[in-house]
This record gives structure tokens, C-alpha cells and sequence, in this order.
């Protein structure tokens, strides 16, 4: 079952808390329901960060404060969080060229002549890079927005190199067409007219979500299932190999990238949408049909097998 904890990063609103499990406008709770609908055993550290809502006639603009973003990803990295989920992005702040002609300024602190939003922004940037050296897997949402591109925005251009960046796909697997900067996207997860998972207490119908931020949820959702999987193999094994190694090598980002393509065995037309359908519904079937916890947990390990093959070394 899913177990979730958390804290908020949000300041008080005068006398008003905002604690990490109300929130502010559902989007966390969105994104918390479609992890767990992937990887209905995980372990959520709930993140609520400061954000907003601006509305304009036709649209709303949701803006993230850098400065709460830095704050919770430091706290993941304190939590020991596996995986961190960002599905949002930040503009990075245009750079303004200054010329100040035959004047010489010694001994003067570049932090301080830094506006407030710089030195959130710088703060994020470290933040990002701090979660990078501890090698915890990173997945961030490519922005709905074909104008924005990848090295404009945060996280993804203060760790390029190691983020997996997340973009949605149509129903039938299309790339969206509104998703910018197709080279800098890893892989491409259903984001249109996704459904939530179905709460059988309530009454009322199942919602239904769009936008690469759902698409990162899933993505984060797959990541944390498959490892998963494999502890759930090392355990059975006593801690044997090769299954710790895997456990331990699915943690750095080139071979969780390994084991995503190793979905797409059949070499599936777009290499960047993963055909999951195949691989885990087979061994699912397998799995139901299988008498015993013995048996069960080889159909598992052939599945661990298969995602696993050819990681490579830390």
C-alpha cells in the first residue's frame, strides 16, 4: 500500500498554515495519484512547494517560487528520497549586460548587489546540483509551451546532463505537438486525457488530466516500480547477485535510462515512447496465472532480468 509523509515549503498566510497534505490548487494530488497508480507500493515524501495562480481571460499561469523549489529539494536530499518528481518549470532570469565605463569597484560582494529572485534562483541551481552529486534520479517536466526552450528553464538546465526530462504524448503515442525542444526531451509519457485512478469510496467520476506534468509523474511512478521490482527479487534471493547490484545501479540516471529502453525491445517505432503495455502486461498475465509464491516470483525475476540487462557498471 502507499505510505505518504511530507512537508511544506509554503510560508503561512497570515494566521493560515498550508500543510503538505491539503492542497493548494489539486495539482499535487494529481501528480501523487498517478504515481501511485504505477507504483501502488510506493513511498511518497510529499513536497508542497509555494506557487501561484494567475488568470487571464481563456487561460491560467501557475508560477513556482525558486526560492520554496531550493528548500524542498534540499529536504528530499535530507529524506534520502531515490527519486525526485518536479513537474514544473521556472524561466531562468534574462542575464542584463552592464557598462560601467573607467570605474574600478574593489572588494565588493557579488551576492548582495543580486536581486531577491536571483539569489532564489541561484539557490535552486545548487539545490539541483547538490541532489545530482548525491546520484538521486531526477525526472522534470518539459514545459506545455513550444516557445520555452530546455536551457531556458529550471531544473533541467542546472543538471542537463543527468535529468530525465519528460514530455506527453498523445493517445495513440503521438509527441504532443505543444511540447517544445524535442532534443531535449528523454522520453515522451501519456499526458493527454489521462485518467485518475478510480477512488472507490467516492461518488464522484473519474477526472481526466493533461500535460507533461502528468506525464513526469508516470515516468517517476515507472522508475520507482521497477525498482521496486528488483528489491522485491533481491529480498526473496537473500540478498543475492546480481540482483543488489541492480538495485543499486538502477539509483544512477544512465541506467535507469538503460532499463526504460530496454522496454523497447520490439524497437517500437518512437524510440522516446516506451511500448510498457507489452512487456509488464505479459508478465502480469503470467504472473496472475502462476500457481505459488515460488513461481510468481520467477515470472518477477524474468521481468527484472529483462529490465536490467545491460546496465552498466558505477
Amino acid at each position: 500500500m502507499v505510505q505518504a509523509t511530507g512537508l511544506s515549503y509554503c510560508p503561512p498566510d497570515g494566521k493560515t498554515e498550508h500543510p503538505w497534505h491539503q492542497s493548494t490548487n489539486g495539482h499535487g494530488t494529481v501528480m501523487a495519484n498517478m504515481i501511485a497508480r504505477i507504483n501502488p507500493w510506493v513511498s511518497l515524501d510529499v513536497m508542497k512547494i509555494h506557487e501561484s495562480t494567475n488568470h487571464s481571460p481563456g487561460s491560467k499561469t501557475r508560477t513556482i517560487y525558486a526560492e520554496s523549489a531550493a528548500r524542498a529539494i534540499e529536504g528530499a536530499i535530507i529524506r534520502k528520497a531515490d527519486i525526485i518528481s518536479m513537474s514544473w518549470t521556472i524561466r531562468k532570469l534574462a542575464k542584463k549586460a552592464a557598462v560601467v565605463p573607467n570605474v574600478l569597484v574593489a572588494g565588493t560582494d557579488d551576492e548582495h548587489k543580486k536581486s531577491p529572485e536571483e539569489v532564489a534562483m541561484n539557490a535552486l541551481q545548487r539545490a539541483i546540483e547538490k541532489a545530482k552529486s548525491r546520484n538521486i534520479l531526477m525526472f522534470c517536466s518539459a514545459a506545455d509551451d513550444i516557445q520555452l526552450l530546455g536551457r531556458e528553464s529550471l531544473p533541467f538546465s542546472a543538471a542537463s546532463d543527468c535529468i530525465i526530462r519528460i514530455g506527453a504524448a498523445l493517445p495513440k503515442g503521438q509527441r504532443d505537438p505543444t511540447s517544445e525542444d524535442f532534443n531535449t526531451i528523454s522520453y515522451f509519457f501519456p499526458g493527454n486525457q489521462v485518467a485518475e485512478a478510480r477512488n472507490p469510496r467516492s461518488s464522484k467520476p473519474v477526472e481526466y488530466h493533461d500535460g507533461s506534468s502528468v506525464s513526469t509523474a508516470l515516468a517517476a511512478g515507472l522508475a520507482s516500480l521497477i525498482i521496486y521490482c528488483t528489491n522485491v527479487v533481491k529480498t526473496y534471493y537473500d540478498d543475492s547477485r546480481p540482483f543488489t547490484d541492480w538495485a543499486l545501479k538502477l539509483r544512477n540516471h544512465k541506467n535507469m535510462r538503460t532499463a526504460f529502453d530496454n522496454i523497447n525491445y520490439q524497437d517500437y517505432e518512437d524510440r522516446k515512447f516506451l511500448p510498457v503495455w507489452k512487456m509488464f502486461g505479459d508478465v502480469t498475465e503470467r504472473i496472475n496465472n502462476a500457481q505459488g509464491e515460488e513461481k510468481k516470483i520467477s515470472e518477477l525475476e524474468t521481468l527484472v532480468r529483462a529490465l536490467c540487462h545491460k546496465l552498466e557498471a558505477d
